[in-house]
Formats: C-alpha cells, sequence, structure tokens
C-alpha cells in the first residue's frame, strides 16, 4: 500500500471536516451547549409588552419583548453590559431605554441612564450598550438594577407607549467559572456563561459570534437552543441590528 493510500481516509476526512464548516474549530463544540441553567432568583416584571391594538406595532411576531429569561432577572460580570429586545414592525416615533438603580421601593429607585433614538421599522433584535464614555459608573456589584424599553407611539401621549422591563444585577464570577474561562477558547465562553446562570454574558457571546459567522449552522443551532430554552424560539430567526446612534441623559 502506498503512502497516499494509508493516509487518504484521514485526508478525506479532514477535507469533509472543513468543508462542512469553514469557521475552524466552531463545529467541534457542542450543538446544544447554551442551554440556560437559570439561578434561583426572579424579579417582578414584564418581559412581553401589552396588546397593540390602536398602537404603534404590528407583524408576527407583534409583541415588543426584552430578551430575558422568565424570572425577568438577568445576571452579568460585565461593568457596562450590552441590553437586548425585539422590536416588532412598527411605526413609532421613538425608542426610549431606560435604566434606574432600585432601592428600598420602587417609588425610590434613581435615574442612572436614559437614551433615546428613532428605531428601525422592521422587526428585529435591537440593542443598547450602556456607555462608558459619557462618565456613565459600572454597575455596582450585587446591586439590583431596572432597565425598561418603551416604543414611543406619540410623544405627545406617553400612555400610548408598548413597553417592557426587567431587571440586572452584576455579580463576580467564581473562582471556577474564571478558570474555565481563562481555560477554554473564547468559542465556548458562551456555554460556561448560560452554565453558569449569567443571561447577559451568555447572550453578548452569541450574538458576537452570529455577526462573526453568520453563515454557520452550528451558531444559529447555539442560538436558538440559547433563546429556546428560555422561552423565546420564535425569536431566533430575527435579524440581528447595529447598536444606533443615541442621545443619553445620565444621572450619576
Amino acid at each position: 500500500m502506498t503512502d497516499w493510500q494509508t493516509w487518504r481516509p484521514i485526508y478525506i476526512s479532514l477535507g469533509l471536516a472543513l468543508s462542512l464548516n469553514l469557521s475552524g474549530f466552531l463545529p467541534l463544540l457542542p450543538v446544544a451547549a447554551e442551554r440556560f441553567e437559570p439561578p434561583n432568583l426572579g424579579r417582578p416584571g414584564r418581559r412581553v409588552g401589552g396588546g397593540t391594538r390602536g398602537g404603534c406595532a404590528f407583524g408576527n411576531p407583534a409583541r415588543l419583548t426584552a430578551l430575558l429569561p422568565d424570572s425577568n432577572l438577568g445576571l452579568t460580570t460585565q461593568p457596562y453590559p450590552t441590553f437586548y429586545w425585539f422590536v416588532p414592525q412598527n411605526s413609532a416615533q421613538l425608542v426610549e431605554f431606560s435604566l434606574y438603580r432600585a432601592e428600598t421601593t420602587a417609588a425610590e429607585r434613581q435615574l442612572v441612564y436614559r437614551s433615546t433614538f428613532v428605531p428601525d421599522r422592521a422587526a428585529g433584535i435591537a440593542s443598547l450598550k450602556l456607555p462608558e464614555s459619557v462618565g456613565l459608573p459600572p454597575l455596582a456589584l450585587e446591586q439590583d438594577y431596572q432597565w425598561s424599553v418603551a416604543l414611543v407611539c406619540n410623544a405627545e401621549a406617553r400612555q400610548q407607549d408598548l413597553r417592557v422591563d426587567g431587571w440586572i444585577q452584576r455579580i463576580d464570577p467564581t473562582a471556577d467559572l474564571a478558570a474555565q474561562l481563562a481555560r477554554e477558547p473564547v468559542a465556548a465562553h458562551a456555554a460556561l456563561y448560560a452554565a453558569n446562570g449569567l443571561w447577559f454574558d451568555a447572550i453578548a457571546q452569541l450574538i458576537s459570534l452570529r455577526q462573526g459567522y453568520p453563515q454557520s449552522a452550528t451558531v444559529q443551532a447555539r442560538w436558538a437552543e440559547l433563546l429556546t430554552s428560555v422561552g423565546l424560539a420564535e425569536m431566533a430567526e430575527q435579524p440581528i441590528f447595529a447598536e444606533p446612534g443615541q442621545s443619553q441623559e445620565t444621572e450619576n
């Protein structure tokens, strides 16, 4: 048997693996790795907006939706995390994002940051990264913050707003998780975050992979697995918008 005949099956296997997905090591990661394991925590809130009759949203799905677990609370290790929500087809005048530091009662909550911008008219997943450049302090550790997104249908009649809200809390990663993150490739981090209940970190990592490898069936399957695990399967096929330009208001 010649050398070529000896190594031919190996060459064929390697060629097949590369032809299935040109994004390198991504296919080697488990497809169903991103099932979210929620911590035993929750907060009151509304991750899905109310009815749209007479409003400014339509299509299917037609409801404004915060991308959050159904506990309405997401954990993060990031001092300046990115928030995500689904915006339906709409004719809204503005989108308003607000972040509040929670105090003893809802009436005492403190506005930390507010941003308004014109929404995309098509349906898709929108986002806002909490900016460091405007002098905003990082999220305090183990402090509850409430965030909300409103589609402003009529700036003169804010009672017509379509609104969702949820909670975020920043924590330090455990020593074990920090060690795993240092050891594993970046493409595996989303699964580690999801398994440890760090919602905002997991979704940010997967969206980064989706934007970097838009044709990867493996990445799409992992994205769908994460959303399905928190009851948001219908969002898996939605396009992801670039973050818009914003006007900001901050209170420290």
